[in-house]
């Protein structure tokens, strides 16, 4: 079973992280050190929740007439296209992006309200959840 360790940082609710999660089909369990959390997909494994997506990108891409670019899905539901992945600041955390070669990118970083800082490209949607670690300036830095 793969695992990904998860550091939140302080601007992020855990209302926020198990409702990412929950989109991802994973689900947060304590890490061994006792202070980080680990997100691990549910039981059944994510790639079918893959697989699931991807026909949904492929259904919605055929549907519009759509050749290349990217379908654009949030919480399992298509909620856009885009020509260019470009822009992650107009997408919220977790969004999924596949495009036509079935290939996933994921919106990380940022917030809902400012939206995502990136996209990350990866393997599959079960390693969506990766937020930035802000570390705290120290006394007397500026």
């Amino acid at each position: 079973m793969a695992t990904m360790t998860i550091e939140m940082p302080a601007n992020v609710t855990q209302a926020q992280m198990m409702q990412a999660l929950d989109a991802l089909g994973c689900e947060l369990r304590l890490a061994s050190d006792g202070r980080n959390y680990k997100a691990i997909p549910k039981e059944g494994g994510f790639s079918g929740k893959d697989r699931h997506l991807k026909r949904i990108a492929q259904a919605h891409r055929e549907a519009w007439g759509y050749q290349g670019g990217y379908v654009l899905l949030f919480k399992g539901e298509v909620c856009g296209w885009k020509q260019a992945l470009d822009f992650p600041e107009g997408w919220e955390p977790g969004t999924v992006a596949i495009d036509e070669a079935g290939r996933i990118w994921i919106a990380a970083g940022g917030n809902a309200y400012d939206g995502a800082e990136r996209w990350d490209p990866t393997e599959s949607a079960a390693r969506v959840v990766r937020l930035p670690v802000r570390q705290p300036t120290p006394p007397g830095a500026a």
